[in-house]
C-alpha cells in the first residue's frame, strides 16, 4: 500500500509541475475598430492588432 500512496503522490507531482510550465498570457491590446467586413455604419464586431474580436450581445 505504501508504494502505491508513493507512487500516486509521485504522479500527481509529476502532472503538476507541467502546469507551471504554461507561458503567460499576453496583455490584450486595447486597439479595437471596427471590421472591415461589417456593415455600413455598424461599429460591431471590433478587432485588434492582435486579432481578437470584440461583439456587443
Amino acid at each position: 500500500m505504501n508504494m502505491k500512496s508513493l507512487s500516486i503522490f509521485l504522479l500527481i507531482q509529476a502532472i503538476s509541475v507541467c502546469c507551471y510550465a504554461q507561458p503567460a498570457m499576453p496583455p490584450i491590446i486595447e486597439d479595437f475598430k471596427p471590421s472591415t467586413c461589417n456593415q455600413p455604419g455598424q461599429l460591431y464586431p471590433m478587432v485588434n492588432s492582435q486579432g481578437y474580436a470584440r461583439f456587443k450581445i
